[in-house]
């Protein structure tokens, strides 16, 4: 009998550190063929860098990597997909970024931490911990950038940072697009690496390059095909690629997550913008941990969310998990080939308005790994849609009890996660907003 399919062996070599190591393949078969064997692991003199990056406002399928036809628009983010370990089915939990990024660095679901929940102001307790507090204490030297207030101080996330530049740093130095670009984020952000070039560091990077691209910036062009959303993420491909060179020069050894807090709607359903629903179009978010040496390369189709990037890089680098969070820890995509459990069962998204009031129901949405999804709207709408036959969300009449019995059950787990949640952290104090702050929501679109 043969065996036609391949089998992932695994050994730890930590034993034989600092000795050469001579690894001998046999087989009792006839016939066996090896696959090229790859040394991973993040042990070293020295840990590796981390780079949590997100490109605000970038919808997966819009990228080369998922179809596009414009294979330019994105040849960078391409190129990491393709090298790195990619998460083509990864859903973000909310459909605007106040509540997505501080999922991102806790692991805790927006239905759980709340921001947002009530409007800008919101901030995430202090007493939470996240990715920034536990590679501070593992001695990396921790930086945040970020080109929306969304993502830094106006929602207490610059908690935990040795350094936090905010989009404030950059008053006098605003270009034609309107926002600090992601070439002035990186030129803080170098100078941040060169600052103290021995230590390792941990950066969360933010750009809003995509987010703006409504801007008029965008709207010149040379093709009159070449849409304006098209030509954001081109800016945005561009910068990146300069920052990775950047990077190479200085010899860094980086794990670098690629990721988007949200997507948008371009026309579905009669609609545009983000943060009033969820449809995929909003929830399909790119996801990828690009670590040559560290993680191998390759395309995952499983259900994942992007609360799980915390729990991931923490069990990477073995250090102690967030109690907390929500997510749980993607590794065993990188170090186990044999069959996996669904993971998970679904995903579950909550939406508020930005400005919610007692006349604007939430909605809820959860999407299981057979590509199942329902949405639930506390005004008494409901779908359910079958993904892999439906992928525009088109029909949705589609038959599942069970799934929207979940999301019964995973919406009164989550509210309960939020009552005790809250009652181990005090609130924060809301942020305070001057007039500079709400002419740059202004200018984000969120505030008219």
């Amino acid at each position: 009998m043969v065996n036609s399919e391949w089998s992932l062996h695994r050994t730890d070599l930590g034993a034989y550190a600092g000795r050469e190591v001579e690894i001998v393949l046999r087989s009792d078969r006839a016939v066996a063929f090896v696959g090229t064997p790859e040394l991973l692991g993040v042990r070293s003199a020295r840990p590796p860098d981390v780079i949590v990056y997100l490109v605000d406002l970038l919808l997966a399928t819009q990228l080369g990597a998922f179809g596009n036809d414009r294979p330019d628009v994105s040849p960078t983010i391409d190129r990491l997909h393709r090298d790195g370990l990619a998460f083509g089915h990864a859903r973000s939990p909310s459909a605007w970024t106040k509540p997505a990024v501080p999922t991102i660095l806790t692991g805790v679901h927006p239905s759980v931490h709340r921001v947002g929940a009530r409007g800008f102001l919101d901030r995430l307790p202090p007493s939470v911990e996240g990715l920034p507090h536990r590679f501070h204490a593992n001695g990396h030297r921790t930086g945040s950038f970020a080109a929306s207030p969304l993502g830094s101080t106006l929602s207490g996330l610059d908690s935990g940072f040795d350094v936090a530049v905010t989009p404030a740093a950059f008053d006098g130095s605003i270009g034609p697009m309107g926002e600090a670009t992601a070439e002035q984020i990186h030129e803080r952000f170098l100078r941040f690496v060169d600052e103290e070039a021995e230590r390792p560091f941990f950066a969360f990077v933010h750009s809003v390059d995509v987010h703006e691209y409504k801007r008029a910036w965008f709207r010149t062009g040379s093709s009159t095909d070449d849409r304006p959303y098209d030509r954001a993420i081109r800016q945005q491909d561009h910068a990146l690629a300069s920052l990775l060179d950047e990077l190479a020069r200085r010899d860094r050894r980086v794990v670098f997550v690629l990721l988007s807090d949200h997507g948008e709607s371009l026309g579905e359903y009669g609609r545009r913008g983000h943060g009033s629903t969820l449809f995929q179009s909003l929830l399909h978010v790119p996801l990828v941990f690009h670590a040559p040496g560290i993680l191998p390369r390759g395309t995952v189709g499983d259900l994942v969310s992007i609360g799980d990037v915390a729990p991931t890089l923490l069990d990477l680098f073995e250090l102690s998990a967030l109690p907390e969070a929500d997510g749980t820890s993607l590794l065993r995509y990188a170090l186990d080939a044999a069959p996996r459990p669904v993971h998970p069962f679904l995903t579950a998204s909550r939406e508020w308005f930005y400005f919610p009031t007692d006349h604007e129901p939430a909605w809820y949405a959860a999407e299981s790994s057979s590509g199942a999804k329902t949405i639930a709207i506390d005004d008494g709408r409901r779908w359910t849609f079958d993904l892999r036959r439906d992928p525009c969300e088109l029909d949705p009449n589609h038959h599942d009890p069970l799934l929207r019995d979940e999301l019964v059950r995973e919406r009164a787990r989550l509210e309960a996660r939020a009552r005790a949640f809250e009652a181990r952290h005090a609130s924060a104090p809301e942020t305070t907003v001057d007039a500079d702050v709400v002419e740059r929501l202004r200018a984000l679109g969120y505030v008219e």
